[in-house]
């Protein structure tokens, strides 16, 4: 990181150690990892995400309950994010 000429940064250098820790357990790790990260980095989709899931649990008839098949269905933006 002290050459002149280098593509890696201090802030992608701490990202690529933090991704490592995780990918040496599993490769789902890996991609929740990621799905945050780019979450993070964008505030509208994790609002979008936030809203579709809040709307769900509101309209439940008891908010402790699971999800169910026909909930996840309905999770458009949700499933678009997971894929």
């Amino acid at each position: 990181m002290k050459k002149d000429r280098t593509v890696l940064t201090e802030e992608l250098t701490v990202m690529l150690l933090f991704i490592l820790v995780f990918v040496s357990f599993e490769t789902t790790s890996l991609a929740q990892t990621l799905a945050i990260k780019l979450l993070i980095e964008q505030p509208s989709a994790h609002k979008e995400l936030n809203d579709e899931h809040e709307e769900i649990i509101r309209t439940r008839e008891n908010s402790e309950s699971s999800v169910t098949w026909k909930e996840y269905k309905s999770m458009a933006f949700t499933l678009q994010v997971n894929f």
